[in-house]
């Protein structure tokens, strides 16, 4: 079969949604903004592989850089078709792509048949995701609360500064965009900031499902870190929904995140998701086509 791979127009956007919801082998990854979306954009990073003009084989996106870093935001492959590909769109797409300066990519790995396409790539594994819950019928502890610690409601006019701490408080992988950052800030159950001296020295942003609040976001400045202020901005998010569990997600490796969810009462779920990242060496060069 003869495979051509051509860069992605935002004016195939519904082609490539009713390929994706066809298709068994369709990642997503945990985006902040839905598909829909962000696929009308002509930013979007993409290529599509065709075995005729008529005929869609697959679809891989990138999302946006920061710093160098990528996340595969969405990859679909027709069940007919080998997972060899998967190497040889990426390295199409970063080639087409030069000026987007992508230095490292990284997936995460959200279905079970994800497994044999990354063992057989060169990307590596290097942390997993953590899901913790805390349930609705665990009592709240004894507020440990600082008194010098504001906690208030976010505002549009605090998202530079909430930004800023995000960045601070993160590594490149892990951190929101502005334009993210606006868009889930519209519709999250509970976006609060705290103050300590008069200045936002941390965040929290959640949305909701029908019982359960998911704690999204979390982040403190590096400087201010230990004196209790991200478990304050927890403890009052408990507070504030006292009739739903609360989730989140960390990272493995984040063992003091892990502690403080500990202490106000989360457990640990069963669930965990590899992440996988690719470090490019050099600009790729497009590897030929064949399957």
């Amino acid at each position: 079969m003869n495979i051509s791979v051509v860069p992605y127009e935002p004016l195939l956007n519904r082609v490539v949604l009713h390929f994706i919801q066809n298709q068994f082998r369709t990642h997503y990854h945990l985006d902040w903004r839905p598909v829909t979306a962000w696929l009308r954009e002509k930013t979007t990073l993409g290529v599509l592989a065709y075995s005729s003009p008529q005929t869609l084989y697959g679809a891989m996106m990138l999302s946006p850089s920061i710093k160098g870093v990528s996340w595969i935001r969405l990859f679909s492959l027709r069940d007919s078709l080998s997972t060899d590909v998967f190497n040889q769109m990426l390295s199409q797409l970063l080639s087409l792509f030069p000026d987007a300066n992508i230095c490292e990519v990284g997936i995460l790995e959200t279905e079970l048949w994800l497994r044999k396409l990354l063992d057989a790539s060169d990307f590596s594994l290097v942390d997993q995701l953590i899901h913790l819950k805390r349930s609705k019928e665990i009592p709240l502890a004894p507020s440990i609360s600082n008194s010098s610690i504001i906690i208030q409601a976010a505002t549009s006019q605090d998202l530079q500064i909430v930004e800023a701490i995000d960045h601070a408080a993160f590594s490149p992988h892990w951190q929101m965009q502005m334009s993210d950052l606006r868009e889930v800030s519209q519709y999250a159950s509970s976006f609060t900031v705290a103050i300590l001296d008069e200045r936002i020295v941390g965040y929290q942003l959640s949305t909701s499902y029908p019982d359960t609040i998911h704690l999204a976001r979390l982040a403190t400045l590096p400087a201010f870190q230990g004196r209790g202020i991200g478990s304050q901005l927890v403890q009052t998010l408990i507070q504030d929904f006292p009739h739903h569990h609360i989730t989140v997600n960390t990272q493995g490796s984040n063992e003091v995140s892990q502690r403080l969810y500990k202490r106000l009462g989360f457990e640990r779920q069963h669930l965990i998701t590899p992440v996988w990242n690719l470090v490019l060496q050099s600009k790729p060069e497009p590897e030929p086509f064949t399957t």
